[in-house]
């Protein structure tokens, strides 16, 4: 396994419902809610489990992985009225303008509000990208996905900045 990837058929469906309250991502995406992949472990795609000495401490730091960031997509995803309070730092800081999709997808507005704030002050260092998203959308420009003004573009168009 290279990657893991939650793909959600209702939020696929809401987003080509509504095109213009969704970042510009190719048609085979539009259902996906959040990816990882190996290369967030070990900067590899694979787990090399060859020499001895390093097949239990590399396969502890996979499950590691699982239980610290895969397990709980699933958990945080399952409930849209709770992303925002049961969404990890790591899956707000990493796929926040996807959240922010799948929550308004289900209309949970506040939570989608929640989730920006929170990415935003988890990252602090994109403010200048969340301010260029937000000019984006003020001048009718949709960023492509993933990219940094993605969040920002999203707080206007869904009005929740």
């Amino acid at each position: 396994m290279e990657s893991l990837a939650v793909f959600d058929s209702a939020l696929g469906a809401w987003r080509r419902a509504h095109p213009e309250l969704c970042l510009a991502r190719a048609e085979e995406l539009q259902d996906l809610l959040c990816a990882s992949s190996f290369l967030d472990l070990t900067s590899r795609y694979s787990v090399e489990l060859s020499q001895p000495e390093g097949r239990i401490s590399r396969t502890e730091a996979w499950t590691d992985h699982i239980h610290e960031i895969i397990s709980p997509w699933f958990h945080n995803t399952m409930d849209a009225a709770r992303l925002a309070e049961v969404a990890s730092e790591h899956l707000v800081r990493t796929v926040a303008p996807d959240l922010v999709e799948f929550a308004i997808s289900r209309g949970e507005r506040e939570q989608a509000r929640l989730i920006l704030e929170r990415a935003v002050e988890i990252r602090p260092m994109y403010r200048d990208a969340f301010e260029d998203g937000r000019e984006m959308a003020r001048s009718g420009v949709r960023p492509d996905w993933p990219s940094a003004p993605c969040l920002g573009w999203s707080s206007v168009v869904h009005d929740l900045w």
